[in-house]
């Protein structure tokens, strides 16, 4: 990795996309390494496969999406 490409790395947010089984237990997980919160939404509503999803930063929950939907709950 070069300079140019450590400083990019460097100035995304670190996401984390979790998947949920029915009875709410982490399924899958994957780091989502994004410009911006609305970037690291837009990419997770692109890996919705019906599974309840939780997007997360460190602590702190950003969104959640019910099972069976691709849209964020209101």
């Amino acid at each position: 990795m070069n300079e140019h490409q450590r400083n990019l790395w460097d100035a995304m947010i670190q996401f984390r996309l979790c998947f949920l089984t029915a009875s709410d237990h982490l399924a899958d997980a994957i780091d989502l390494p994004m410009p911006s919160l609305e970037a690291a939404i837009e990419h997770a509503e692109g890996l919705a496969d019906g599974r309840r999803m939780e997007l997360w930063r460190d602590a702190e929950r950003m969104k959640l999406w019910p099972a069976g939907r691709a849209e964020p709950a209101a």
